[in-house]
């Protein structure tokens, strides 16, 4: 979410910051850190040994201590990032590394000497993803993310890189904190203090011309760390140490759940050379891990064996949402093995990697049994919204004498007035939901044969009752009449039941596959009892099968419809999951007006 905006001055937009190497900052140490935009404008600094920790610097960034601590899990603020005293929250993992209000400041450690101990007691910051927010990059803050960034460097105090860092950490934890005049109580020999402070003032002095020159508040922020951070590593690593670095960097992650997390890279290792990689990153590896290798291709890699996550759960789910994932070529589909695939091999995906990683999430979302509730209802009164607007209508008409003509013979609303009502909602919610997945909702080309099993099983349920045939196609026949009530009408009831209600559902639930298995699954059968229950109660009269409403002697008839209505709807429902298209639903359904029209037209 997009919180903030970046302020700039118009005439500084292009300033950038000229480091000059000196004979303290070794060249030739590679770039260990990305800046990465995101795709509202917000710019975000990743580590490459660090992938799952993200820095956002933002100018004036301050929130409240209270609003910090309903901030996501796993979220550190640095030096008047949150306005308060210091605190942990250990079980929300929600860290204030602050020592300006609220605290004694001559008693409180500066930031980055809280983020060192933070690192030294053992805080995890290898699983999952963490978020630093920052608002200024004094030297303070930029050693904080320094060290958060270099952890896995940090957690032992024998490393060489600990060594090196620990005099300027120190240094500049009591500079920031009580002043140059008390830098003795280090108790530093005489060489080393002039060799710390040396340093400090080489890495401060970027920040003290940029400010002499009053530039400071319309630099980039994150660019400007992003140059700190790799002249702190030229003084903590050797050549050698980062010479086999890897250029990966993460680009997307969802928490799938508590313990298993899907994870997108970008970088020119192979799969399993990554996965390698991975293992000396992360104490445990996300579950399963995604490589991109251009803007189309993807490899997806389940790297927890042991995980009751399948696979194939998540294929299922990429094929639905990906806009290339159609009939038209039959096996170019997301797809491989329970242990290793890929997108699409011809067309490659359409989904961005921040899409991919959600889809992955939602393939093992499980409503709860109050979630489903509620769906249920959403479903069940935008499925009957026609009709009650149409018995609205008719009940207005009654009482205005002008409106007389939209009621029909022997009673009900106008059929071509009740398609437009259809069309008038769906157009609203393709405004507002279809346009942009118009995909989900079945609008692609069918795929295989197989599916015509369930026209023939629906021909039976249409014709003892499951189609609705509006009365007025017998007494007023002409052209307008026949292309409104044979046409257009069974076009509007495709599309709302069974590509709009049903392809809601989509979102939230399972449903049949080609060639997959049989099951009658959740957005089947709630758009099957919402058909049925419209179907009763709808504002027309229909041929031959009374409704409800026609007169007590009918009541047994119109029970009679109810299992030819919920089967018909039923068998549309699988012949619209298992051809993945809306389009086979909408043939048949003009088919079997047509043919029932024929009949009932002949033999009556």
């Amino acid at each position: 979410m997009d919180f903030f905006k970046r302020i700039f001055h118009k005439d500084l937009k292009n300033f950038q910051i000229d480091i000059q190497e000196n004979q303290n900052f070794k060249a030739k140490i590679p770039d260990r850190y990305r800046i990465k935009k995101l795709s509202n404008g917000e710019a975000i600094l990743t580590c490459v040994e660090s992938p799952n920790i993200t820095v956002k610097i933002e100018k004036n960034f301050q929130i409240s201590l209270n609003e910090a601590k309903k901030y996501p899990e796993r979220s550190i603020f640095l030096d008047g990032a949150a306005r308060g005293e210091p605190f942990l929250d250990n079980s929300k993992q929600i860290y204030n590394l602050d020592h300006h209000e609220g605290c004694e400041r001559t008693f409180t450690l500066a930031t980055c000497e809280q983020a060192l101990i933070l690192v030294r007691k053992g805080l995890n910051l290898k699983e999952k993803n963490w978020c630093i927010y920052a608002n200024e990059p004094d030297l303070d803050t930029i050693f904080a993310i320094w060290i958060l960034f270099n952890h896995n460097y940090l957690a032992n105090g024998d490393t060489k890189q600990f060594k090196k860092i620990i005099p300027l950490i120190r240094l500049e934890g009591v500079i920031d904190s009580l002043g140059l005049e008390l830098i003795d109580i280090l108790g530093y020999p005489t060489n080393q203090l002039k060799d710390s402070k040396t340093k400090l003032d080489r890495l401060r002095d970027y920040e003290l011309e940029i400010k002499k020159q009053s530039l400071w508040n319309s630099i980039n922020y994150t660019e400007y760390t992003h140059k700190i951070l790799n002249l702190i590593d030229s003084l903590v690593y050797e050549t050698e140490e980062v010479k086999n670095l890897k250029g990966i960097v993460e680009i997307a992650r969802a928490e799938i759940t508590e313990d298993d997390s899907v994870v997108v890279y970008e970088g020119d290792l192979g799969i399993y050379e990554l996965e390698e990689y991975l293992n000396k990153i992360y104490q445990k590896k996300p579950t399963f891990v995604i490589l991109k290798k251009d803007n189309h291709t993807y490899t997806i890699r389940k790297s927890d064996v042991f995980s009751p996550l399948e696979l194939n759960t998540i294929y299922e789910r990429l094929n639905i949402f990906d806009k290339n994932v159609n009939g038209k070529v039959k096996e170019n589909r997301w797809g491989g093995s329970s242990q290793i695939g890929g997108s699409p091999r011809e067309s490659g995906t359409f989904l961005t990697a921040g899409q991919i990683v959600e889809i992955c999430k939602n393939a093992f979302y499980k409503p709860g049994q109050l979630d489903k509730i509620k769906l249920f209802f959403n479903i069940f009164w935008i499925g009957l919204l026609p009709n009650l607007i149409g018995w609205f209508l008719i009940l207005v008409a009654l009482l205005t004498p002008s409106l007389h003509s939209y009621i029909d013979i022997p009673f009900g609303i106008k059929i071509d007035l009740y398609n437009f009502i259809v069309f008038l909602i769906l157009s609203f919610f393709t405004y507002k939901m279809i346009l942009h997945s118009y995909h989900v909702f079945g609008f692609r080309y069918p795929i295989g044969y197989k599916w015509i099993r369930w026209i023939l099983l629906g021909i039976p349920a249409g014709f003892l009752g499951g189609i609705w045939m509006p009365y007025q196609l017998f007494y007023h026949l002409d052209f307008y009449t026949f292309i409104v009530c044979v046409v257009l009408f069974p076009i509007a009831i495709t599309l709302y039941f069974f590509s709009f209600l049903h392809g809601i559902l989509i979102f939230y639930f399972p449903i049949q596959r080609y060639e997959g298995k049989i099951f009658i699954s959740t957005p089947a059968l709630y758009v099957s009892i919402v058909y049925t229950l419209a179907g009763l109660f709808l504002p027309f009269y229909q041929y031959p099968f009374p409704t409800f409403y026609n007169d007590y002697k009918d009541i047994w008839l119109s029970t009679f419809r109810i299992p030819f209505l919920f089967s018909y709807s039923l068998l549309m429902c699988f012949l619209r999951e298992r051809s993945e298209s809306v389009l086979t639903v909408i043939a048949t359904n003009i088919g079997m007006y047509l043919v029932f029209f024929a009949f009932m037209y002949i033999f009556s």
